[in-house]
């Protein structure tokens, strides 16, 4: 019944935003236009609309990288990967996972390394290569504890149990 709540609720405010702030109500400003994009998509995950929702967080990143942000690019690859995850589509998830690594690395943030790192591991535990997933468990742990973010931390030392 609390879920049903959450998502009735989430459903209403998106619904709400929507209709005040529309998605491509400011073409000037790609960067709010794939926040509220990604927001969309959450809600439709929650849903259980996985294959709409993946198509959301590809309007998101499309609009992320005119907005030229690309710690928010990788941040939604993650996102993405998930979403493709439970769309049934782990070819295309690990490559976007990827993909957001890369983008990370170059970056230098070991936080966000460390949590694509750690869908990424999830997804080969799912896919039954458990050696891979292991070693890509402990990479995570390693760029996790070098980002001093304790949560993450926690999340990615419990990941591999």
């Amino acid at each position: 019944m609390d879920r049903i709540r959450k998502i009735l609720g989430v459903s209403a405010i998106l619904l709400l935003s929507l209709f005040f702030c529309p998605v491509h109500a400011d073409a000037a400003n790609p960067a709010q236009a794939s926040r509220l994009q990604a927001q969309q998509a959450e809600t439709l995950q929650l849903q259980g609309r996985h294959p709409q929702a993946v198509d959301a967080y590809r309007r998101a990143l499309a609009l992320a990288r005119e907005g030229n942000d690309p710690a928010w690019q990788a941040m939604l690859m993650g996102q993405l990967g998930g979403a493709l995850l439970l769309a049934g589509e782990p070819d295309e998830a690990g490559g976007i996972l990827r993909e957001g690594i890369s983008i990370a690395r170059e970056l230098n943030d070991a936080g966000l390394q460390a949590a694509l790192t750690n869908n990424l591991a999830h997804l080969h535990k799912g896919q039954g290569n458990m050696e891979v997933a292991l070693s890509l468990f402990r990479k995570s742990f390693v760029l996790a504890e070098r980002a001093g973010n304790d949560a993450l931390l926690a999340k990615t030392s419990l990941s591999a149990v």
